[in-house]
């Protein structure tokens, strides 16, 4: 397990850090960062990620669908500012089981497509008053 954070940095200031060679991490946590580390800096057995009070403001999910063996993501209260979210495409998220987001209150769309998750088996989003609907492919797994 490893948590990340940068409380003394504050959110004006980006930490990059390169993960990617701590093979056994399979469990992360992130909050305080300004911008998540690009796919490949991840660790590449990551499975469980947890991000929260990152406050990001570029789509998470164009890095995260990325990670090859993430099977549970979590984002919680403030991990990202936007209004829209893409999980769709071929190779997005190939083994994501359970898929949490929380709090996101600018949330106005999630994109998801017949192609991308094709593992997911729960869906939880709660507390997300500006998300108009939920994809038909996450409703079939949402709550479950």
């Amino acid at each position: 397990n490893l948590r990340l954070g940068s409380p003394v940095l504050g959110h004006d200031q980006t930490l990059r850090l390169d993960l990617s060679r701590y093979q056994n991490l399979v469990r992360l946590s992130i909050g305080g960062v300004k911008k998540l580390p690009n796919a490949d800096e991840f660790p590449p057995n990551l499975i469980k990620l947890t991000i929260a009070y990152t406050y990001l403001e570029e789509d998470p999910m164009e890095v995260l669908k990325k990670l090859p063996k993430l099977k549970i993501l979590k984002l919680g209260p403030h991990s990202y500012r936007g209004t829209k979210m893409d999980c769709s495409g071929e190779y997005s998220f190939l083994q994501l089981e359970m898929l949490q987001i929380r709090h996101l209150r600018e949330l106005e769309k999630v994109i998801a497509d017949e192609e991308g998750m094709p593992k997911l088996k729960q869906v939880i989003i709660t507390n997300c008053p500006s998300l108009d609907m939920i994809p038909e492919k996450l409703a079939q797994k949402y709550g479950e």
